[in-house]
């Protein structure tokens, strides 16, 4: 583990072309999406026995599908900040309101693997199938585990997606992750293929393998060398993120335009960058007084 610390690994990734893109799974709290009939667009046989929350997993990884040939090897690695709460507040419902017992689609939809499986079935993939949760930097600790498996050599090819989804009652979501009502809310798919080999990369991935106060951060940013870009988690205050700009003295990139908050909405900062940035991105996010920090290099 003493030597994993200290090896960043070149990751291989492979993200949706920009004329898809545009078109990603990504909407506001403002936009009326009809998932379902979104859905039953592209993937008309994946309708039957799925819920939105499934629904919007395939939609991201249907882009990528028209796009990019996926190893049927690629292990299927599926993270989310709350998971499927939908079907978390149906079963309730149907428990302490209905006084019914479960539905059975909806019980077997609760399990944690069940968006993984369909997903797995859309791109007939026959690898491993791991759902992936955290309290905190939940995809940070997905990209970890991703890259402490390709290193070990136990995958060749990992398919990496965060999915969270946007309930109709907002004031139940913003309670649930502790969000004022000033925060914009979204929803959103967003994939990417892992590899480490620099042969046709993107992109090189590089994790900083630890959690740091302000303090330390401070100190990270003033031993970088050379120009890079600065782009922040939406929990952090502007008022930090235009201190640490003058500090730095280096550029912001913005991908908060066409979003709002979601848990793994560093996913599609990390995949904004890739269509739209040039040079090097450090991505510093934050949970309870800490950060952590992704670096990604254009190849």
């Amino acid at each position: 583990y003493r030597q994993f610390d200290l090896l960043n690994l070149n990751f291989n990734l492979i993200f949706l072309n920009e004329k898809s893109f545009q078109r990603s799974w990504v909407y506001t709290q403002e936009q009326q999406v009809d998932i379902k009939a979104a859905c039953k667009l592209v993937a008309p046989k994946f309708i039957r026995r799925t819920d939105d929350f499934i629904q919007l997993a395939i939609l991201g990884v249907e882009q990528i599908k028209r796009t990019t040939t996926i190893p049927p090897n690629s292990a299927l690695y599926l993270t989310s900040g709350q998971g499927n709460l939908g079907v978390f507040q149906r079963l309730c419902e149907q428990r302490f309101i209905e006084k019914s017992p479960p539905k059975p689609v909806d019980f077997i939809n609760s399990l944690s693997n069940s968006a993984g499986f369909y997903v797995s079935q859309f791109l007939h993939l026959d690898s491993k199938n791991s759902n992936l949760s955290h309290l905190n930097f939940v995809v940070e600790m997905a990209l970890l585990l991703a890259k402490s498996d390709l290193l070990l050599g136990k995958e060749e090819s990992i398919l990496l997606g965060g999915v969270d989804q946007l309930l109709p009652s907002s004031e139940f979501y913003r309670a649930t992750l502790g969000l004022d009502n000033a925060m914009p809310l979204a929803q959103g798919s967003n994939w990417m293929l892992l590899n480490n080999s620099e042969k046709g990369a993107l992109a090189r991935l590089a994790l900083e393998n630890r959690e740091m106060d302000r303090d330390e951060l401070n100190e990270y940013l003033a031993a970088q060398r050379g120009e890079y870009q600065l782009a922040f988690s939406l929990l952090i205050d502007e008022q930090i993120i235009h201190s640490l700009l003058q500090e730095t003295k280096q550029h912001r990139f913005f991908y908060e335009a066409e979003t709002g908050f979601y848990e793994t909405v560093l996913l599609y900062a990390l995949n904004q960058f890739i269509l739209h940035g040039q040079g090097k991105l450090l991505f510093i996010d934050y949970f309870e007084s800490h950060y952590r920090v992704i670096e990604i290099e254009l190849c």
